[in-house]
């Protein structure tokens, strides 16, 4: 290895262009921005035709991409920038739901014009400083620096700007681009504010200002020139609260002022004047999401609680806590069925096929360590917690798993007792090439669950509405590093998906074995009496499963419930057992069999 990266340096200090080693060095915009920043400046100030221009952005360009970057065309920007082309030859526009059920439309560039828009992106942030009071879209900035400006106020004020992105037209950012620090030229600006704009249309596909564009919500650009074109609104509502004594904030459309006095009332001249100075500047107030926090009640600022310090809701921790407790008390499997339903219902959009716990767990207490602090003991103890649930699963899964690809099943159900957990209903379907699966619903969203070759092949076709009759299909979470997905199967025997000769419900018969005793347990799952379980071989089936539950239930507490520890076991060990056990006596009853020990057992 030491030789390998001393050729590649010797390699790298022989060559002489610079690009060269600015390739083989940054690797990301932020890399870019701090090591080139006084380059790309002093290249933007000579700009003064749109050749210049596209120069610009091909050297930007080189310096993230490398040695992989196509340089962009003047016909490329030509098109792109066009207003009068059709809006879906740029942008493609998708609709998410919000929080109180309305749409909001995200806006995205397609392919070339957002690599266009990535490098233009970074030549802005080059060249532009956003104003003290805005957090958002900021390097070095975030929700907590918002929140953290209002910490311990006696009063904080929420206000939303309606339709912020679509409230900024063309106009205005090509007049922006004109101003200091861009001082970009008539042209250059032409084209780049063509390029970062987009025209919006109506359902009738008439739009609503002519040949204009405004900023659509999703292109790179888009939230750096929104913090540009509001530097007056910046400047202006900063002066109106040095004025009243109140501290004042703004991340992307959320303004928020706080204050250990009121200034706040409806018709008072701070109002009056906020209001003003907001419509003077062509935003409208969103009055559905104003609201005035006092202290003594919950007081947030882009959802962070800032009555005494920045902080997350106990709700939040208690989430947290709630699942790691059930994770670590009842196993994977539990935590999994609480989690899944909770974690569909609250989802806002499109949700994954099989959302990772795991993953979703690290990010929350990831957003508590941000919000609290490293050093905070919550953060501490959640994710003490955490990683040792994750080592503990871990050892399991390595000692378990038997699938190629480290693939591996991390928990299963029986059919039955899925829908029963997750109250829902499996539903099996088939595709146009002959093909099934099924799918199970959960707070009104579908969910696609794979059939393994043997369930399509042997019970999908034959009898589809009576899938989960069949007592001896599980479902199954199937999980590798970097794929997850719900599967329908038989238990894996011996390495081979095989059908279990399990008649009823492993639960039943240990519930038999309980009350009456393991003859009739044998005798319930074979559909006999408990005296029709004696033949030439009394005792051979039975000893044996006595032997192997008490080795595995040695291992939980004396006290123990024979269910409990069912539960904690899994129902594979003892499923799985039964049915090698079945197959060692149908291989003692073959009187081909050589029962001669060889050497080695000698």
């Amino acid at each position: 290895m030491n030789k390998i990266l001393d050729h590649i340096h010797d390699s790298f200090t022989q060559r002489k262009d610079p690009v060269f080693q600015i390739r083989f060095i940054i690797m990301d915009k932020k890399d870019i921005i701090i090591y080139h920043k006084a380059d790309i400046r002093k290249r933007a100030a000579e700009m003064t035709t749109k050749e210049d221009f596209l120069h610009l952005l091909n050297y930007v360009g080189s310096l993230e991409i490398g040695d992989a970057f196509k340089p962009f065309t003047e016909k490329q920007l030509v098109f792109f920038c066009d207003s009068n082309k059709k809006v879906d030859k740029r942008y493609r526009s998708f609709k998410i739901p919000k929080k109180n059920g309305k749409q909001r439309t995200i806006s995205a560039p397609v392919k070339g014009l957002k690599s266009i828009l990535k490098a233009l992106n970074i030549v802005f942030e080059c060249l532009y400083t956003p104003s003290v009071a805005a957090m958002g879209f900021t390097m070095g900035h975030s929700i907590v620096d918002n929140a953290s400006v209002h910490v311990g106020m006696n009063y904080v004020l929420n206000i939303d700007l309606k339709d912020f992105f679509p409230s900024i037209s063309q106009a205005r950012v090509w007049a922006r681009l004109q101003l200091k620090p861009f001082s970009f030229s008539k042209e250059i600006a032409n084209v780049a504010a063509g390029l970062c704009c987009m025209p919006i249309e109506d359902h009738s596909g008439v739009k609503k200002w002519k040949k204009k564009g405004v900023l659509p919500q999703g292109a790179p650009t888009s939230p750096l020139l929104t913090n540009a074109v509001c530097d007056k609104l910046d400047r202006r509502l900063l002066g109106l609260a040095k004025r009243f004594n109140v501290r004042y904030s703004r991340y992307a459309d959320d303004i928020t002022f706080s204050s250990m006095h009121s200034v706040y009332a409806n018709k008072g001249d701070f109002m009056k004047e906020l209001r003003r100075i907001i419509e003077e500047q062509n935003f409208t107030i969103n009055e559905e999401k104003t609201r005035l926090q006092k202290r003594g009640s919950r007081q947030e600022v882009t959802g962070i609680v800032v009555c005494e310090k920045p902080n997350v809701t106990r709700h939040y921790i208690r989430d947290i806590r709630m699942l790691l407790h059930v994770w670590e008390k009842f196993g994977h499997e539990r935590a999994y069925a609480r989690f899944l339903p909770a974690y569909i219902s609250n989802k806002i959009g499109s949700v994954p096929n099989t959302p990772s716990m795991e993953e979703v767990l690290r990010g929350k207490i990831m957003y508590v360590k941000m919000v609290k602090g490293e050093g905070s003991n919550v953060y501490k103890y959640l994710s003490t917690q955490f990683d040792a649930l994750m080592e503990r699963d871990s050892e399991t899964r390595n000692q378990e798993s038997r699938k190629p690809m480290d693939l591996y099943y991390a928990f299963s159900y029986p059919l039955y007792k899925f829908e029963e957990t997750f109250g829902t209903k499996l539903t099996v379907k088939h595709k146009n090439n002959g093909k099934s699966y099924a799918t199970f619903t959960i707070s009104g969203k579908e969910i696609f669950v794979a059939l393994s070759k043997a369930v399509d092949k042997i019970r999908a076709k034959k009898d589809p509405e009576n899938l989960t009759s069949d007592k001896r299909l599980v479902i199954s979470l199937a999980k590798s590093e970097d794929r997850s997905f719900w599967i329908i199967r038989f238990p894996a025997v011996a390495n081979k998906e095989e059908e279990l000769s399990l008649n009823i419900p492993v639960e039943e018969l240990l519930k038999i074995w309980k009350e009456n005793g393991i003859d009739a347990a044998i005798a319930a799952n074979n559909g006999t009496e408990s005296e029709s379980t004696q033949d030439e071989k009394p005792f051979t089936v039975k000893q044996a499963i006595k032997e192997r539950t008490q080795e595995l239930f040695s291992s939980f507490e004396s006290d123990e419930k024979p269910e409990l520890a069912f539960t904690r076991l899994g129902i594979f060990d003892i499923s799985s057992m039964l049915d090698q056990i079945e197959l060692d006596d149908n291989q003692d009853d073959n009187p081909n069999t050589d029962d001669t020990p060889d050497k080695d057992s000698e």
